[in-house]
């Protein structure tokens, strides 16, 4: 095995802009361990998925946890996390319509990313029972290099209605998932 010692490589036609390709399609070329990326790389460095299908039900006006919650340790203070959350989310009541629950992605215990809503419309003779599908995302600067949790947490507007993840107007579990994507800063 050769080595090449140099301090810098630059494309000879351009003088530092180009295209410089490190080995053949389908090689790896790796990095060593403690080496990082150069400025301006926008590298996913690492991803963490996870998902589950337990149903949590509320009807406090305050966030409270659910299952769905992921953690992950960034490699540096200055990257970024990437939060992705698909939340199968219910409201359910029997007469007050206008009414919400609102849902929302926490990092250790602050509310990260805008609030998501659910809620209530009224047809000529009865309440529907709004459940969706929805995307939550969120781009956090958690400056640290430890294990950093996040968690979807649910609530109601209105304490008599009942907030759920992962349970539709039938009663059956669904499933929700969270993603998170460590971003080179």
């Amino acid at each position: 095995m050769s080595k090449l010692f140099v301090d810098e490589i630059v494309h000879q036609s351009s003088q530092g802009s180009g295209t410089i390709t490190l080995g053949a399609s389908g090689e790896t070329v790796a990095m060593a361990s403690g080496a990082s990326v150069g400025a301006g790389m926008g590298k996913l460095l690492q991803v963490v998925q996870t998902g589950t299908t337990t149903s949590t039900s509320t009807t406090s006006t305050t966030f409270v946890d659910t299952a769905l919650t992921a953690s992950i340790t960034p490699s540096s203070t200055s990257n970024k996390i990437l939060v992705l959350c698909q939340c199968t989310v219910r409201q359910q009541t029997g007469s007050a319509n206008g009414s919400y629950i609102g849902y929302q992605i926490f990092r250790d215990g602050t509310g990260i990313g805008q609030i998501g809503h659910c809620g209530t419309r009224e047809r000529p003779g009865s309440i529907d029972h709004v459940g969706s599908s929805s995307i939550l995302s969120a781009l956090d600067t958690p400056s640290s290099t430890s294990s950093v949790t996040y968690i979807v947490k649910i609530k109601s507007f209105n304490s008599v209605i009942s907030a759920y993840l992962n349970d539709t107007a039938g009663g059956s579990g669904t499933g929700s998932t969270i993603t998170l994507m460590e971003i080179a800063g």
